[in-house]
């Protein structure tokens, strides 16, 4: 279980670290994008997955499927959410003339 533990947050904070200056070009990170992160990040594997899995359980056949399936809507949520909640881009305000 410990293992289990040190392995999932090493790779969250990889996942956090890598998409945030590489990808999404942050400047740098903060605890609100870490906690976003984590939020979006969460809500996404063990609400969004489960449901979906749940759902194409009963059209798609064999489970495999279904698992792979599941990763890929959670890849792309995952995407949506980093993009549009995590590191979005906010314009820069320009002074009023």
């Amino acid at each position: 279980m410990l293992a289990n533990f040190v392995s999932t947050s090493a790779g969250m904070t990889s996942s956090f670290v890598v998409n945030g200056l590489f990808t999404f070009g942050a400047g740098r990170l903060t605890l609100r994008h870490a906690l976003l992160f984590l939020a979006t990040t969460g809500t996404v594997m063990w609400l969004v997955q489960p449901l979906v899995i749940h759902a194409l359980d009963a059209v798609v056949d064999p489970i495999l499927v279904v698992k792979v399936l599941a990763i890929g809507a959670s890849f792309v949520l995952n995407f949506l959410a980093y993009r549009y909640v995590v590191w979005r881009r906010v314009s820069p305000v320009t002074p009023a003339r």
